[in-house]
C-alpha cells in the first residue's frame, strides 16, 4: 500500500492511496487544518492507509460473494 502526495496548491495537499486490487483514492487536506493544528500530514496518511485496508476488505468480501453466487 502506498500513500503519496500527488498535488499541492496554496490551499490544499492532495494525497493518493493505492493498493493492489483497490481503486485509487484521493484525499484533499486543507492547509489551514494543518496550520491550525487540527490535523497533521502523518495523521492523514494513517487515515488514508486505514481506509485503503477497509476498502480492500470490502472488495474482497464482495468478490467472494459474487464467486459463491456463481458457483450456485
Amino acid at each position: 500500500m502506498k500513500v503519496k502526495v500527488i498535488d499541492q496548491t496554496e490551499e490544499f495537499i492532495v494525497l493518493e492511496a493505492t493498493d493492489a486490487g483497490v481503486p485509487p483514492k484521493r484525499i484533499s487536506i486543507h492547509i489551514d487544518s494543518i496550520a491550525d493544528g487540527r490535523t497533521t500530514l502523518d495523521e492523514q496518511v494513517a487515515k488514508a492507509k486505514d481506509d485503503c485496508k477497509e476498502r480492500g476488505k470490502r472488495i474482497k468480501a464482495m468478490k467472494k460473494a459474487i464467486k459463491d453466487l456463481e458457483k450456485g
